[in-house]
């Protein structure tokens, strides 16, 4: 029997990211006009080689020993509290603001311990897949970003535009049939 099974890579890094300010953006599969080259004409922040999205080419990647493990609290129990799911006109989101003992992340890197604020997710389509970022020029079925706003700030709204405002969490999804789950 022929089930499916989907594998999760995980991206240690936090990708420190900034919203941008106005505009419309969106992916190039909705419409090129307004995809990912065109991010830094609606917001200077959109730009720059460390600016999403990103291609991980593995054969440039070193580990650096002297960072230490990125700490995850709480991460282990869904959060109390009233959680909101949602389309939001680019993804489905699940907001985590408002529950009580959020998940949070420290470690290497960020300056504050950072409180997980909402979950999205981008895919692709039945014949193409829809990841934001690549590993080595290659896309994935779909990705999960874990957004966290920095604990020295109240809210999102605080932490906009703030070069440590947020620390985003990607996760790369890849689906494979033939395989069993287990």
């Amino acid at each position: 029997m022929k089930t499916l099974q989907v594998l999760l890579t995980c991206l240690t890094l936090p990708l420190v990211s900034r919203p941008a300010s106005g505009g419309s953006w969106c992916y190039d599969s909705q419409d090129p006009k307004c995809g990912p080259a065109h991010w830094k004409d609606i917001a200077k922040g959109c730009s720059g080689d460390a600016q999403s999205p990103i291609d991980i080419d593995r054969t440039k990647v070193r580990r650096d020993g002297a960072l230490g493990p990125l700490l995850f609290q709480d991460y282990d129990t869904a959060p109390p509290g009233k959680w909101r799911l949602m389309n939001n006109g680019h993804t489905v989101m699940l907001s985590l603001e408002g529950a009580l003992g959020t998940p949070q992340i420290a470690g290497p890197g960020l300056s504050d311990p950072y409180r997980a604020l909402q979950l999205h997710f981008h895919w692709g389509s039945a014949t193409g897949d829809g990841s934001e970022h690549t590993v080595d020029g290659r896309r994935h079925a779909m990705e999960m970003h874990v957004v966290h706003v920095n604990a020295r700030y109240r809210n999102l709204e605080e932490a906009k535009g703030q070069r440590d405002g947020l620390a985003v969490l990607g996760f790369l999804f890849r689906v494979r049939t033939g395989a069993t789950l287990g």
